[in-house]
C-alpha cells in the first residue's frame, strides 16, 4: 500500500472515528454462494485488463466452494449490437463497447471457467443486480451469503455489493479476489464496503469459515 494510500485512509478513519461512525461484522449466513463479478476476458487480458492475479485467486476459492457444493454464479458486462445506441451507461463510457455479444472480450476468463450447473448472468448496468434474474435465483436456492469476487472493486464489484446489502443479502468481499486499475481506489472501496455495505474477509478465512459448516 503506497503512503498516499495509508493518508488517504487514515483521513477516512479519522473522519468516521469522529463522527462515531462504527460498523458490525454480519459474517456468512445459513448458505452462501459464490458470486463471480466480470471476470472477463476484456477485465484480465484485454484492453481494460485490472491482471490476472484476481482470477488466479478467485480459482482457489472456486476449488473450496465446489468441493463444499456451494451455487456459483458469474456476470458478464454484454451487449447486443443494436443496444449500442440505448444504453445510457455507453453514453459515459463509450468504451464498453467493447463488451458486445459474441466477441472473445466478453467470455468469462478460463482460469475461473464455468462448470455445469453454474449460471452466467449477462448484464447491461454496474450491479449484477439491476435488470437480471439474479434475485429470483438465488430466493429459490435459499442463499442469503454472497461471497463476492471480481473486478472492479470500485465499480461493478461496489455497485453489485451496494444493491445486494438492499436487497436483504450478507454480502462479503473476499480481500485477494477482487481487484481494480488504481490501488488507491480498490483499497478505499474496500474501505467503504466493509464499513457499510457488507464484510471484507481474506480468502483464507473464507475458506476456514466453510471448512467449519458456516454458509453450507
Amino acid at each position: 500500500m503506497s503512503e498516499q494510500t495509508r493518508a488517504a485512509l487514515a483521513e477516512i478513519r479519522a473522519l468516521y472515528a469522529g463522527q462515531s461512525i462504527r460498523s458490525n461484522t454480519l459474517g456468512i449466513g445459513k448458505k452462501a454462494a459464490v458470486l463471480i463479478v466480470d471476470l472477463q476476458h476484456i477485465y484480465t487480458r484485454g484492453r481494460a485488463s485490472t491482471g490476472l492475479e484476481v482470477a488466479e485467486a478467485t480459482a482457489e476459492l472456486l476449488k473450496a466452494a465446489r468441493r463444499f457444493g456451494l451455487p456459483v454464479y458469474y456476470t458478464v458486462v454484454s451487449y447486443a449490437p443494436e443496444r449500442h445506441d440505448e444504453v445510457l451507461w455507453l453514453a459515459k463510457l463509450p468504451g464498453l463497447k467493447d463488451n458486445t455479444q459474441g466477441r472473445q472480450e466478453v467470455e468469462v476468463e478460463l482460469i475461473v471457467s464455468p462448470e455445469p450447473g453454474d449460471v452466467v448472468i449477462e448484464k447491461e448496468a454496474a450491479s449484477g443486480f439491476h435488470g437480471t434474474d439474479l434475485e429470483a435465483m438465488l430466493e429459490r436456492q435459499g442463499v442469503d451469503t454472497l461471497l463476492v469476487c471480481g473486478s472492479s472493486t470500485s465499480g461493478c464489484v461496489r455497485a453489485t455489493v451496494v444493491d445486494g446489502m438492499a436487497h436483504g443479502y450478507r454480502m462479503i468481499v473476499v480481500e485477494g479476489c477482487v481487484g481494480d486499475r488504481s490501488p488507491l481506489l480498490h483499497e478505499i472501496s474496500l474501505f467503504d464496503m466493509g464499513t457499510k455495505y457488507g464484510d471484507v474477509m481474506p480468502m483464507a478465512d473464507v475458506i476456514a469459515a466453510l471448512e467449519e459448516g458456516q454458509g453450507r
